[in-house]
């Protein structure tokens, strides 16, 4: 199966050949614990070491009413180039997330904040996010944190593994390390 990255925030290299794709919910417990765990052990690992691209999709959950408004600020964050930085903070900040937190948030991190507001406003990027919340259906993904692990080429991962829930990071590793050997030829 192969997956269209194209649009979507990433940390590392571009040249990375491995990827792994994060279904998130910015009120989601378990993407918050998995943000302050195991990525930040993959980061210093692999993101950093050029060897994995890391990208992220939304996948707002029903039952969360704060998580759509949290992913538009993000993605008007990084309208600015400041995603990662405010998908960060959103997670820092869960306890908080609402209307009077993110224009906080984005004074804090030197976005323009009117900028920011119009985007807000403009809910130009619900679009983005259906197409993600759409994938993550075709992919049978109803949860989060949902995971694609897989080789990258350009903006098409060809999906290796897809996991429902947050692995641990010596899962990552396992499957990271098994991407990264030399494909056998057949005898």
């Amino acid at each position: 199966m192969r997956v269209n990255v194209e649009d979507d925030p990433r940390l590392g290299s571009r040249a990375a050949k491995i990827a792994i794709v994060e279904f998130s919910d910015y009120q989601c417990l378990y993407c918050q614990d998995f943000n302050r765990r195991q990525f930040v052990q993959i980061k210093k690992e692999y993101i950093d070491t050029g060897v994995v691209q890391f990208i992220h999709k939304d996948l707002p959950l029903r039952m969360h009413r704060h998580a759509v408004p949290a992913a538009m600020a993000a993605r008007c964050a990084g309208a600015q180039g400041r995603f990662w930085d405010m998908h960060d903070a959103l997670f820092a900040h869960q306890d908080r997330l609402g209307q009077d937190l993110y224009p906080e948030l984005a004074r804090q991190l030197d976005l323009d904040v009117a900028k920011f507001s119009t985007c807000l406003e403009s809910q130009d990027h619900g679009q983005g996010i259906g197409q993600d919340v759409g994938v993550a259906r075709m992919l049978g993904f109803t949860g989060t944190p949902s995971f694609l692990i897989g080789k990258i080429e350009g903006d098409m991962l060809t999906v290796v593994r897809r996991s429902r829930g947050a692995l641990t990071f010596e899962a990552f590793a396992q499957e990271i390390e098994q991407l990264r050997q030399p494909a056998v030829a057949p005898r």
